[in-house]
Protein backbone atom coordinates (compact mmCIF):
# COMPACT_ATOMS: atom_id res chain seq x y z
CA UNK A 1 0.00 0.00 0.00
CA UNK A 2 2.82 2.58 1.02
CA UNK A 3 4.40 1.67 -2.84
CA UNK A 4 1.08 2.64 -3.90
CA UNK A 5 0.27 6.12 -2.30
CA UNK A 6 4.50 6.84 -3.27
CA UNK A 7 3.32 6.17 -6.87
CA UNK A 8 0.24 8.58 -6.81
CA UNK A 9 2.74 11.05 -5.00
CA UNK A 10 5.34 10.67 -8.07
CA UNK A 11 2.29 10.99 -10.35
CA UNK A 12 1.38 14.71 -9.35
CA UNK A 13 5.33 15.40 -10.43
CA UNK A 14 4.96 14.12 -14.33
CA UNK A 15 5.02 16.95 -16.15
CA UNK A 16 1.97 17.68 -18.78
CA UNK A 17 4.56 17.54 -21.94
CA UNK A 18 5.42 13.92 -21.23
CA UNK A 19 2.54 11.64 -21.08
CA UNK A 20 2.79 8.25 -20.08
CA UNK A 21 1.08 6.80 -23.20
CA UNK A 22 2.38 9.09 -25.30
CA UNK A 23 4.09 6.79 -27.51
CA UNK A 24 1.19 4.47 -29.30
CA UNK A 25 0.68 3.66 -32.42
CA UNK A 26 -0.91 5.92 -34.90
CA UNK A 27 -4.40 5.22 -34.74
CA UNK A 28 -5.13 7.52 -37.83
CA UNK A 29 -3.68 6.52 -41.21
CA UNK A 30 -1.70 9.61 -41.82
CA UNK A 31 -2.07 10.40 -45.59
CA UNK A 32 0.92 9.61 -47.74
CA UNK A 33 3.11 12.78 -49.29
CA UNK A 34 1.80 12.83 -52.93
CA UNK A 35 4.37 11.55 -55.47
CA UNK A 36 6.14 14.01 -57.97
CA UNK A 37 3.59 13.63 -61.25
CA UNK A 38 4.92 11.93 -64.13
CA UNK A 39 3.58 11.68 -67.16
CA UNK A 40 0.85 8.99 -67.17
CA UNK A 41 1.80 6.34 -69.24
CA UNK A 42 -0.44 5.41 -72.24
CA UNK A 43 -0.55 1.52 -73.19
CA UNK A 44 -0.10 1.03 -76.68
CA UNK A 45 -3.63 -1.21 -77.74
CA UNK A 46 -2.84 -1.65 -81.82
CA UNK A 47 -5.72 -2.77 -83.68
CA UNK A 48 -6.36 -5.96 -84.95
CA UNK A 49 -5.53 -7.09 -88.11
CA UNK A 50 -8.64 -8.50 -90.27
CA UNK A 51 -9.11 -12.35 -90.97
CA UNK A 52 -9.22 -13.50 -94.59
CA UNK A 53 -11.94 -12.81 -95.62
CA UNK A 54 -12.08 -9.48 -94.16
CA UNK A 55 -14.76 -7.96 -92.61
CA UNK A 56 -15.83 -5.37 -95.62
CA UNK A 57 -15.77 -8.22 -97.81
CA UNK A 58 -18.05 -10.13 -96.11
CA UNK A 59 -21.16 -12.00 -97.80
CA UNK A 60 -23.10 -9.44 -99.25
CA UNK A 61 -27.10 -8.97 -100.68
CA UNK A 62 -28.39 -11.77 -103.27
CA UNK A 63 -28.31 -9.58 -106.55
CA UNK A 64 -31.30 -10.05 -108.79
CA UNK A 65 -30.67 -12.37 -111.73
CA UNK A 66 -31.14 -9.87 -114.11
CA UNK A 67 -28.90 -7.09 -115.24
CA UNK A 68 -27.39 -4.70 -112.81
CA UNK A 69 -27.02 -2.26 -115.47
CA UNK A 70 -30.93 -1.84 -115.79
CA UNK A 71 -32.06 -2.77 -112.66
CA UNK A 72 -29.63 -0.44 -110.39
CA UNK A 73 -32.09 0.43 -108.02
CA UNK A 74 -34.38 -1.27 -105.27
CA UNK A 75 -36.86 0.62 -102.81
CA UNK A 76 -36.28 -1.12 -99.37
CA UNK A 77 -39.54 -0.45 -97.03
CA UNK A 78 -37.40 -1.01 -93.72
CA UNK A 79 -34.59 -2.66 -92.47
CA UNK A 80 -34.14 -5.37 -89.79
CA UNK A 81 -31.42 -5.89 -87.01
CA UNK A 82 -29.79 -9.26 -85.70
CA UNK A 83 -26.98 -9.60 -83.53
CA UNK A 84 -26.98 -6.01 -81.69
CA UNK A 85 -27.38 -5.79 -78.32
CA UNK A 86 -25.64 -2.62 -77.03
CA UNK A 87 -26.26 -0.35 -80.29
CA UNK A 88 -30.10 0.01 -80.01
CA UNK A 89 -33.22 -0.32 -82.52
CA UNK A 90 -33.71 3.43 -82.71
CA UNK A 91 -29.94 4.62 -82.60
CA UNK A 92 -29.94 2.29 -85.67
CA UNK A 93 -33.01 3.29 -87.31
CA UNK A 94 -31.42 6.88 -86.84
CA UNK A 95 -28.34 6.09 -89.12
CA UNK A 96 -30.84 4.43 -91.84
CA UNK A 97 -33.27 7.23 -91.93
CA UNK A 98 -31.92 8.67 -95.06
CA UNK A 99 -31.90 5.10 -96.94
CA UNK A 100 -35.69 4.16 -95.81
CA UNK A 101 -38.91 5.11 -98.02
CA UNK A 102 -37.17 5.80 -101.29
CA UNK A 103 -35.46 3.63 -104.65
CA UNK A 104 -31.67 3.60 -103.60
CA UNK A 105 -28.70 2.18 -105.44
CA UNK A 106 -26.75 -0.50 -104.14
CA UNK A 107 -24.09 1.05 -103.40
CA UNK A 108 -25.80 3.07 -101.32
CA UNK A 109 -27.21 -0.12 -99.05
CA UNK A 110 -23.75 -0.76 -98.45
CA UNK A 111 -23.04 2.50 -97.41
CA UNK A 112 -25.83 1.72 -94.65
CA UNK A 113 -23.69 -1.39 -93.54
CA UNK A 114 -20.67 1.25 -93.37
CA UNK A 115 -22.28 3.66 -91.20
CA UNK A 116 -23.57 1.24 -88.78
CA UNK A 117 -20.12 -0.28 -88.49
CA UNK A 118 -18.94 3.45 -87.99
CA UNK A 119 -21.26 3.82 -85.38
CA UNK A 120 -19.39 1.13 -83.42
CA UNK A 121 -16.28 1.72 -84.35
CA UNK A 122 -17.21 5.57 -82.87
CA UNK A 123 -18.55 4.40 -79.85
CA UNK A 124 -15.17 2.38 -78.61
CA UNK A 125 -16.28 -0.94 -80.69
CA UNK A 126 -13.42 -1.66 -82.91
CA UNK A 127 -13.37 -5.02 -83.50
CA UNK A 128 -17.46 -4.99 -84.16
CA UNK A 129 -18.95 -4.73 -87.89
CA UNK A 130 -22.36 -4.65 -89.86
CA UNK A 131 -23.14 -7.25 -92.18
CA UNK A 132 -25.77 -7.55 -95.50
CA UNK A 133 -25.66 -11.21 -95.60
CA UNK A 134 -27.53 -13.55 -98.47
CA UNK A 135 -29.61 -15.79 -95.71
CA UNK A 136 -32.40 -13.44 -94.65
CA UNK A 137 -32.30 -11.41 -97.85
CA UNK A 138 -33.54 -13.71 -100.64
CA UNK A 139 -37.39 -12.28 -100.78
CA UNK A 140 -35.55 -8.66 -101.86
CA UNK A 141 -36.70 -7.45 -105.05
CA UNK A 142 -36.17 -4.99 -107.20
CA UNK A 143 -39.67 -3.32 -106.57
CA UNK A 144 -38.86 -2.99 -102.78
CA UNK A 145 -39.21 -4.82 -99.52
CA UNK A 146 -37.36 -5.56 -96.17
CA UNK A 147 -33.61 -5.74 -96.06
CA UNK A 148 -31.78 -7.76 -92.90
CA UNK A 149 -28.59 -6.33 -91.62
CA UNK A 150 -26.57 -8.82 -89.72
CA UNK A 151 -24.38 -7.02 -86.52
CA UNK A 152 -21.46 -8.82 -85.69
CA UNK A 153 -20.50 -7.61 -82.17
CA UNK A 154 -16.83 -8.34 -81.52
CA UNK A 155 -15.81 -10.51 -78.34
CA UNK A 156 -12.97 -11.43 -76.97
CA UNK A 157 -11.74 -14.89 -77.23
CA UNK A 158 -8.61 -14.92 -74.83
CA UNK A 159 -5.94 -13.34 -73.50
CA UNK A 160 -2.42 -14.55 -73.87
CA UNK A 161 0.14 -12.94 -71.29
CA UNK A 162 3.57 -12.39 -71.58
CA UNK A 163 6.21 -11.57 -68.62
CA UNK A 164 9.09 -9.98 -69.71
CA UNK A 165 10.91 -11.60 -66.75
CA UNK A 166 9.46 -14.74 -67.39
CA UNK A 167 9.01 -15.31 -71.23
CA UNK A 168 8.50 -19.05 -71.35
CA UNK A 169 6.41 -19.28 -67.69
CA UNK A 170 6.65 -19.54 -63.92
CA UNK A 171 5.19 -19.67 -61.06
CA UNK A 172 5.90 -15.50 -60.27
CA UNK A 173 4.51 -15.06 -64.40
CA UNK A 174 1.77 -16.82 -63.90
CA UNK A 175 0.50 -15.48 -60.24
CA UNK A 176 0.61 -12.21 -61.92
CA UNK A 177 -1.06 -13.26 -64.82
CA UNK A 178 -3.64 -14.56 -62.41
CA UNK A 179 -4.04 -10.97 -60.86
CA UNK A 180 -4.19 -9.33 -64.73
CA UNK A 181 -6.60 -11.74 -66.70
CA UNK A 182 -9.92 -11.05 -65.03
CA UNK A 183 -9.43 -7.66 -64.77
CA UNK A 184 -8.84 -7.25 -68.49
CA UNK A 185 -11.57 -9.87 -69.15
CA UNK A 186 -14.10 -7.71 -66.84
CA UNK A 187 -12.98 -4.88 -68.81
CA UNK A 188 -13.63 -6.54 -72.72
CA UNK A 189 -17.12 -8.38 -71.44
CA UNK A 190 -19.72 -8.99 -72.95
CA UNK A 191 -18.80 -7.06 -75.92
CA UNK A 192 -14.61 -5.73 -76.66
CA UNK A 193 -14.79 -1.63 -76.15
CA UNK A 194 -11.70 -0.39 -76.76
CA UNK A 195 -12.31 2.61 -75.14
CA UNK A 196 -12.77 0.33 -71.66
CA UNK A 197 -10.08 -1.98 -72.22
CA UNK A 198 -7.50 0.91 -72.87
CA UNK A 199 -8.76 2.28 -69.43
CA UNK A 200 -8.49 -1.16 -67.87
CA UNK A 201 -4.41 -0.87 -68.79
CA UNK A 202 -4.21 2.37 -67.85
CA UNK A 203 -5.22 1.76 -64.53
CA UNK A 204 -3.05 -1.47 -64.76
CA UNK A 205 -0.13 0.68 -65.33
CA UNK A 206 -0.27 2.50 -62.50
CA UNK A 207 -0.50 -0.46 -60.38
CA UNK A 208 2.36 -0.54 -58.18
CA UNK A 209 3.07 -4.31 -59.22
CA UNK A 210 3.60 -3.75 -62.85
CA UNK A 211 6.47 -1.30 -64.11
CA UNK A 212 5.18 -1.26 -67.86
CA UNK A 213 1.69 -3.09 -69.99
CA UNK A 214 1.21 -2.89 -73.24
CA UNK A 215 -1.54 -4.95 -75.56
CA UNK A 216 -2.38 -5.88 -79.18
CA UNK A 217 -5.76 -6.97 -80.60
CA UNK A 218 -5.09 -9.66 -83.29
CA UNK A 219 -8.04 -11.51 -85.17
CA UNK A 220 -8.86 -14.39 -83.55
CA UNK A 221 -10.03 -17.96 -84.77
CA UNK A 222 -13.23 -16.72 -86.79
CA UNK A 223 -14.72 -13.70 -87.31
CA UNK A 224 -15.65 -11.11 -84.52
CA UNK A 225 -13.36 -12.70 -82.32
CA UNK A 226 -10.12 -11.12 -81.02
CA UNK A 227 -7.44 -12.29 -79.47
CA UNK A 228 -5.55 -9.24 -76.81
CA UNK A 229 -1.71 -10.25 -76.12
CA UNK A 230 -0.14 -8.25 -73.27
CA UNK A 231 3.27 -7.72 -72.85
CA UNK A 232 4.35 -6.66 -69.17
CA UNK A 233 6.88 -5.88 -67.02
CA UNK A 234 6.11 -6.26 -63.56
CA UNK A 235 7.43 -5.10 -60.70
CA UNK A 236 9.59 -5.88 -57.91
CA UNK A 237 7.19 -7.73 -55.28
CA UNK A 238 9.46 -7.98 -52.16
CA UNK A 239 11.19 -4.52 -50.33
CA UNK A 240 12.78 -4.23 -47.67
CA UNK A 241 13.96 -1.17 -46.19
CA UNK A 242 15.95 -0.27 -43.07
CA UNK A 243 15.98 3.30 -41.60
CA UNK A 244 17.33 5.05 -38.71
CA UNK A 245 15.79 8.31 -37.92
CA UNK A 246 15.25 10.93 -34.62
CA UNK A 247 11.46 11.50 -35.32
CA UNK A 248 10.76 9.40 -31.52
CA UNK A 249 9.42 10.92 -28.88
CA UNK A 250 11.93 12.22 -26.14
CA UNK A 251 10.27 9.98 -23.38
CA UNK A 252 11.23 6.90 -24.90
CA UNK A 253 14.71 7.79 -26.63
CA UNK A 254 14.32 9.74 -30.11
CA UNK A 255 16.78 7.42 -32.13
CA UNK A 256 14.67 5.08 -33.61
CA UNK A 257 16.21 2.13 -35.52
CA UNK A 258 13.43 0.76 -38.05
CA UNK A 259 12.77 -2.78 -40.18
CA UNK A 260 10.24 -3.00 -42.57
CA UNK A 261 9.55 -6.63 -45.04
CA UNK A 262 6.86 -5.97 -47.73
CA UNK A 263 5.51 -8.72 -50.15
CA UNK A 264 3.52 -7.64 -52.63
CA UNK A 265 1.28 -10.30 -54.75
CA UNK A 266 1.83 -12.98 -52.02
CA UNK A 267 -0.92 -15.16 -52.95
CA UNK A 268 -1.25 -14.16 -56.72
CA UNK A 269 -4.61 -12.29 -55.79
CA UNK A 270 -2.93 -8.92 -55.43
CA UNK A 271 -2.46 -9.28 -51.87
CA UNK A 272 0.20 -7.45 -49.78
CA UNK A 273 1.66 -8.27 -46.58
CA UNK A 274 3.76 -5.99 -44.78
CA UNK A 275 5.36 -6.57 -41.39
CA UNK A 276 7.60 -4.03 -39.09
CA UNK A 277 9.65 -3.51 -36.60
CA UNK A 278 11.24 -0.31 -35.34
CA UNK A 279 12.90 -0.23 -31.79
CA UNK A 280 14.11 3.03 -29.44
CA UNK A 281 16.42 2.55 -26.44
CA UNK A 282 12.73 2.54 -24.50
CA UNK A 283 10.00 1.07 -26.77
CA UNK A 284 10.03 -2.04 -29.26
CA UNK A 285 6.58 -2.31 -31.61
CA UNK A 286 5.59 -4.24 -34.27
CA UNK A 287 3.47 -3.64 -36.93
CA UNK A 288 2.17 -6.13 -39.45
CA UNK A 289 -0.50 -5.32 -41.88
CA UNK A 290 -2.21 -7.81 -44.95
CA UNK A 291 -4.72 -6.53 -47.47
CA UNK A 292 -6.56 -8.66 -50.08
CA UNK A 293 -8.62 -7.73 -53.03
CA UNK A 294 -12.01 -9.04 -52.67
CA UNK A 295 -13.39 -7.98 -55.91
CA UNK A 296 -12.82 -6.68 -58.93
CA UNK A 297 -13.45 -4.04 -58.85
CA UNK A 298 -11.12 -3.00 -56.14
CA UNK A 299 -12.40 -3.62 -53.21
CA UNK A 300 -9.81 -4.77 -50.61
CA UNK A 301 -9.83 -5.92 -46.80
CA UNK A 302 -7.07 -5.18 -44.69
CA UNK A 303 -6.14 -6.76 -41.54
CA UNK A 304 -3.78 -4.88 -39.02
CA UNK A 305 -1.78 -5.40 -35.93
CA UNK A 306 0.22 -3.52 -33.64
CA UNK A 307 1.52 -3.86 -30.98
CA UNK A 308 4.18 -1.36 -28.72
CA UNK A 309 5.80 -1.53 -25.09
CA UNK A 310 7.19 1.57 -24.24
CA UNK A 311 9.06 2.48 -20.96
CA UNK A 312 10.56 6.13 -20.11
CA UNK A 313 14.11 6.54 -20.09
CA UNK A 314 13.91 10.48 -19.93
CA UNK A 315 15.56 12.47 -16.87
CA UNK A 316 14.25 12.55 -13.86
CA UNK A 317 11.41 10.18 -14.72
CA UNK A 318 13.62 7.04 -16.21
CA UNK A 319 14.28 5.96 -11.83
CA UNK A 320 10.00 5.56 -11.69
CA UNK A 321 10.10 3.04 -13.96
CA UNK A 322 7.26 4.07 -16.16
CA UNK A 323 5.93 1.83 -18.84
CA UNK A 324 3.15 1.28 -21.25
CA UNK A 325 1.72 -1.40 -23.16
CA UNK A 326 -0.60 -0.81 -26.39
CA UNK A 327 -2.26 -2.70 -28.53
CA UNK A 328 -3.98 -1.94 -31.87
CA UNK A 329 -6.60 -4.42 -34.23
CA UNK A 330 -8.22 -3.11 -36.77
CA UNK A 331 -10.23 -5.01 -39.60
CA UNK A 332 -11.16 -2.49 -42.71
CA UNK A 333 -12.93 -2.67 -45.62
CA UNK A 334 -12.72 -0.36 -48.84
CA UNK A 335 -14.61 0.34 -51.85
CA UNK A 336 -13.57 2.43 -55.21
CA UNK A 337 -16.75 4.62 -56.12
CA UNK A 338 -15.21 6.13 -58.90
CA UNK A 339 -12.13 5.24 -60.46
CA UNK A 340 -11.11 6.49 -63.79
CA UNK A 341 -7.78 6.76 -66.05
CA UNK A 342 -7.17 8.78 -69.13
CA UNK A 343 -3.74 9.40 -70.68
CA UNK A 344 -3.98 13.35 -69.19
CA UNK A 345 -5.58 11.93 -65.43
CA UNK A 346 -6.37 9.57 -62.72
CA UNK A 347 -9.20 9.84 -60.60
CA UNK A 348 -9.91 8.08 -57.91
CA UNK A 349 -13.36 8.00 -55.02
CA UNK A 350 -13.16 5.46 -52.18
CA UNK A 351 -14.93 4.81 -49.21
CA UNK A 352 -14.87 2.51 -46.39
CA UNK A 353 -15.38 1.52 -43.04
CA UNK A 354 -12.91 0.15 -40.08
CA UNK A 355 -13.63 -1.55 -36.66
CA UNK A 356 -11.31 -0.90 -34.42
CA UNK A 357 -9.90 -2.08 -30.91
CA UNK A 358 -7.30 -0.19 -28.89
CA UNK A 359 -6.57 -1.51 -25.71
CA UNK A 360 -3.55 0.20 -23.71
CA UNK A 361 -2.02 -0.62 -20.12
CA UNK A 362 0.22 1.44 -17.90
CA UNK A 363 2.27 0.68 -14.77
CA UNK A 364 4.37 3.54 -12.13
CA UNK A 365 7.21 1.06 -10.05
CA UNK A 366 5.83 -1.83 -10.98
CA UNK A 367 2.04 -1.21 -9.94
CA UNK A 368 -0.30 -1.05 -12.60
CA UNK A 369 -1.66 2.13 -12.28
CA UNK A 370 -3.47 4.72 -14.44
CA UNK A 371 -1.62 7.44 -15.78
CA UNK A 372 -3.97 8.71 -18.39
CA UNK A 373 -7.16 10.34 -18.45
CA UNK A 374 -9.74 8.19 -18.94
CA UNK A 375 -7.98 5.20 -17.51
CA UNK A 376 -9.29 2.43 -14.54
CA UNK A 377 -8.26 2.03 -11.54
CA UNK A 378 -5.59 -0.34 -13.04
CA UNK A 379 -4.68 1.67 -15.73
CA UNK A 380 -6.20 0.09 -18.44
CA UNK A 381 -7.82 1.80 -21.37
CA UNK A 382 -10.06 0.07 -23.74
CA UNK A 383 -11.69 1.45 -26.64
CA UNK A 384 -13.97 0.43 -29.53
CA UNK A 385 -14.75 2.61 -32.66
CA UNK A 386 -15.87 2.19 -36.04
CA UNK A 387 -14.41 4.37 -38.71
CA UNK A 388 -16.23 5.54 -41.83
CA UNK A 389 -13.66 7.17 -44.13
CA UNK A 390 -13.89 8.64 -47.71
CA UNK A 391 -11.02 9.19 -50.07
CA UNK A 392 -10.51 11.18 -53.36
CA UNK A 393 -6.84 11.12 -55.48
CA UNK A 394 -6.48 13.80 -58.42
CA UNK A 395 -3.61 13.41 -60.81
CA UNK A 396 -2.55 14.79 -63.42
CA UNK A 397 0.71 15.09 -65.09
CA UNK A 398 1.56 18.30 -63.00
CA UNK A 399 -0.45 18.24 -59.74
CA UNK A 400 -1.79 15.75 -57.44
CA UNK A 401 -4.57 15.88 -54.91
CA UNK A 402 -5.15 13.34 -51.85
CA UNK A 403 -7.95 14.36 -49.36
CA UNK A 404 -9.24 11.80 -46.42
CA UNK A 405 -12.15 12.27 -44.70
CA UNK A 406 -13.23 9.94 -41.38
CA UNK A 407 -15.63 9.70 -39.21
CA UNK A 408 -15.19 7.77 -36.04
CA UNK A 409 -17.55 6.38 -33.92
CA UNK A 410 -16.55 5.23 -30.26
CA UNK A 411 -18.56 2.72 -28.66
CA UNK A 412 -19.80 0.67 -25.63
CA UNK A 413 -19.07 -2.34 -26.91
CA UNK A 414 -17.02 -5.64 -26.10
CA UNK A 415 -15.57 -4.07 -22.30
CA UNK A 416 -14.62 -0.88 -23.65
CA UNK A 417 -13.86 2.03 -20.74
CA UNK A 418 -16.47 3.73 -19.98
CA UNK A 419 -16.65 6.26 -16.79
CA UNK A 420 -19.50 8.58 -15.42
CA UNK A 421 -18.17 11.75 -17.27
CA UNK A 422 -15.28 12.06 -20.38
CA UNK A 423 -13.55 10.67 -21.09
CA UNK A 424 -13.98 7.21 -22.32
CA UNK A 425 -15.11 4.86 -25.29
CA UNK A 426 -17.70 6.82 -26.22
CA UNK A 427 -17.20 9.86 -28.48
CA UNK A 428 -17.55 11.56 -31.69
CA UNK A 429 -14.50 12.42 -33.64
CA UNK A 430 -14.13 13.88 -37.39
CA UNK A 431 -10.43 13.94 -38.85
CA UNK A 432 -10.00 15.86 -42.36
CA UNK A 433 -6.40 15.39 -44.48
CA UNK A 434 -5.40 17.14 -47.52
CA UNK A 435 -2.35 17.12 -49.50
CA UNK A 436 -2.18 19.03 -52.64
CA UNK A 437 1.37 19.11 -54.93
CA UNK A 438 2.00 21.39 -58.16
CA UNK A 439 4.67 20.97 -60.24
CA UNK A 440 6.19 24.94 -60.66
CA UNK A 441 7.94 25.03 -64.37
CA UNK A 442 9.94 21.74 -64.92
CA UNK A 443 11.78 20.77 -61.83
CA UNK A 444 10.67 22.70 -58.15
CA UNK A 445 7.16 21.83 -57.09
CA UNK A 446 5.25 23.11 -54.22
CA UNK A 447 3.35 20.89 -51.32
CA UNK A 448 0.51 21.88 -49.29
CA UNK A 449 -0.32 19.77 -46.51
CA UNK A 450 -3.11 19.83 -43.72
CA UNK A 451 -4.63 17.91 -40.75
CA UNK A 452 -7.71 18.79 -39.06
CA UNK A 453 -9.80 17.25 -36.09
CA UNK A 454 -13.05 18.18 -34.35
CA UNK A 455 -14.44 16.33 -31.33
CA UNK A 456 -17.56 16.35 -29.42
CA UNK A 457 -15.98 15.72 -26.15
CA UNK A 458 -12.89 15.39 -24.31
CA UNK A 459 -10.61 11.75 -25.53
CA UNK A 460 -8.65 9.67 -24.14
CA UNK A 461 -4.72 10.04 -25.22
CA UNK A 462 -5.30 7.44 -28.03
CA UNK A 463 -7.37 9.55 -29.80
CA UNK A 464 -5.95 12.95 -29.17
CA UNK A 465 -4.95 14.94 -31.27
CA UNK A 466 -0.83 15.71 -31.11
CA UNK A 467 1.41 18.30 -32.59
CA UNK A 468 5.32 18.70 -32.54
CA UNK A 469 7.74 16.51 -34.37
CA UNK A 470 8.38 15.53 -37.48
CA UNK A 471 5.17 15.19 -39.38
CA UNK A 472 3.67 17.84 -37.70
CA UNK A 473 5.54 21.14 -36.77
CA UNK A 474 9.00 20.60 -37.13
CA UNK A 475 11.45 22.48 -34.86
CA UNK A 476 9.65 21.25 -31.80
CA UNK A 477 9.89 17.91 -29.94
CA UNK A 478 7.68 15.20 -30.77
CA UNK A 479 4.19 15.17 -29.86
CA UNK A 480 4.97 18.62 -27.63
CA UNK A 481 1.03 19.47 -27.48
CA UNK A 482 -1.73 17.21 -26.94
CA UNK A 483 -5.70 18.37 -27.41
CA UNK A 484 -8.87 17.27 -28.43
CA UNK A 485 -9.21 19.21 -31.21
CA UNK A 486 -6.66 20.58 -33.68
CA UNK A 487 -5.56 21.44 -37.06
CA UNK A 488 -1.80 21.44 -38.53
CA UNK A 489 -0.65 22.98 -41.77
CA UNK A 490 2.16 23.29 -43.86
CA UNK A 491 3.78 24.58 -47.04
CA UNK A 492 7.30 23.37 -48.62
CA UNK A 493 8.78 24.44 -51.98
CA UNK A 494 10.88 20.92 -53.39
CA UNK A 495 13.90 22.63 -55.21
CA UNK A 496 16.29 20.04 -57.23
CA UNK A 497 19.60 21.72 -56.54
CA UNK A 498 21.75 18.76 -57.90
CA UNK A 499 19.86 16.18 -60.07
CA UNK A 500 21.77 13.50 -62.68
CA UNK A 501 20.55 10.28 -63.76
CA UNK A 502 21.73 8.28 -60.39
CA UNK A 503 21.73 11.18 -57.89
CA UNK A 504 19.30 14.19 -56.85
CA UNK A 505 20.00 16.97 -53.87
CA UNK A 506 16.71 18.65 -52.95
CA UNK A 507 15.89 22.06 -50.93
CA UNK A 508 13.27 22.15 -49.56
CA UNK A 509 12.28 24.86 -47.17
CA UNK A 510 8.85 24.96 -45.28
CA UNK A 511 6.51 26.89 -42.80
CA UNK A 512 4.73 24.67 -40.25
CA UNK A 513 2.11 25.98 -38.04
CA UNK A 514 0.07 23.95 -35.39
CA UNK A 515 -2.84 24.57 -32.95
CA UNK A 516 -4.76 22.21 -30.48
CA UNK A 517 -7.61 22.77 -27.88
CA UNK A 518 -9.42 21.13 -25.35
CA UNK A 519 -13.05 20.38 -25.09
CA UNK A 520 -12.60 21.12 -20.97
CA UNK A 521 -11.90 24.13 -21.33
CA UNK A 522 -8.62 23.85 -19.86
CA UNK A 523 -6.40 26.65 -20.54
CA UNK A 524 -2.74 26.07 -22.08
CA UNK A 525 -0.06 27.77 -20.91
CA UNK A 526 1.08 27.57 -25.29
CA UNK A 527 -1.70 25.84 -27.68
CA UNK A 528 -0.04 26.89 -30.82
CA UNK A 529 3.42 25.84 -32.48
CA UNK A 530 5.14 27.43 -35.72
CA UNK A 531 8.25 27.14 -37.11
CA UNK A 532 10.74 28.03 -40.04
CA UNK A 533 13.17 26.14 -41.85
CA UNK A 534 14.90 23.87 -44.41
CA UNK A 535 15.24 20.81 -44.96
CA UNK A 536 17.45 18.53 -47.28
CA UNK A 537 17.21 15.76 -48.80
CA UNK A 538 19.39 13.46 -50.96
CA UNK A 539 18.53 10.32 -52.91
CA UNK A 540 21.03 8.29 -54.29
CA UNK A 541 19.70 4.66 -56.28
CA UNK A 542 17.64 3.35 -53.09
CA UNK A 543 19.66 5.38 -50.66
CA UNK A 544 17.44 8.35 -49.30
CA UNK A 545 18.66 11.18 -47.00
CA UNK A 546 16.74 13.32 -45.14
CA UNK A 547 17.71 16.57 -42.82
CA UNK A 548 15.86 19.29 -41.16
CA UNK A 549 16.12 22.38 -39.30
CA UNK A 550 13.20 24.12 -37.59
CA UNK A 551 13.06 27.22 -36.09
CA UNK A 552 10.42 27.62 -33.23
CA UNK A 553 8.63 30.79 -33.57
CA UNK A 554 6.71 30.20 -30.83
CA UNK A 555 8.92 29.08 -27.75
CA UNK A 556 8.04 26.83 -25.21
CA UNK A 557 9.33 25.43 -22.19
CA UNK A 558 11.87 22.41 -22.86
CA UNK A 559 12.17 19.64 -21.28
CA UNK A 560 15.45 17.96 -22.62
CA UNK A 561 18.60 18.89 -24.49
CA UNK A 562 18.12 16.35 -28.12
CA UNK A 563 18.73 17.22 -31.37
CA UNK A 564 15.29 16.95 -31.71
CA UNK A 565 14.24 19.80 -29.36
CA UNK A 566 16.84 21.54 -30.70
CA UNK A 567 15.28 21.84 -33.99
CA UNK A 568 16.99 19.44 -35.87
CA UNK A 569 15.61 15.93 -37.52
CA UNK A 570 17.07 13.39 -39.49
CA UNK A 571 16.73 9.96 -41.03
CA UNK A 572 18.84 7.71 -43.63
CA UNK A 573 17.04 4.97 -45.22
CA UNK A 574 18.18 2.21 -47.63
CA UNK A 575 15.34 0.21 -50.10
CA UNK A 576 16.41 -3.29 -51.53
CA UNK A 577 13.68 -4.32 -54.18
CA UNK A 578 13.64 -7.20 -55.59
Amino acid sequence: MNRYLFAVLILGLLPAGVPANAQVPNVTPQLPSPVLPRPIPTPDLPRPTPRSPPLDQSPQLLLPSEPLESQDTIEVARFEYQGNTIVSDQDLDAITAPFRGRRITFSELFKVRSAITQLYVDRGYITSAALIPIEGNEAVEIQGGVVTIQIIEGKLERIDITDSNYPNGGTASHRLAKYIRPRLETAANPILNEKKLLEALRLLQLDPLILSISGKLESGSQTGLSVLTINLEPAPTFRAAAELNNRRSPTVGTLERRVQLTQANLLGLGDGLQIGYANTNGSNEVDIDYTIPVSLRNATVSFRYSTLFSRVIEEPFDDFDIQGNSRIYELTFRQPIIRTATAQSFKEFAIGITASRLESDTSLLGVDFPLSAGADDSGKTRISALRVFQEYTQRSNRQVLLVRSQFSFGLDVLGATTNSSPPDSRFFVWRGQVAFLQRLGSRPYLLLRSDLQLADRPLVPLEQFSIGGLSTVRGYRQDALLGDSGVVGSIELHYPAVSTRTMELQLIPFLDVGYVWSNQNIEFDRNTLASLGLGVQWTWGNLIVNLSYGVPLIPIPRIGDTLQENGLNASIKYIWAF
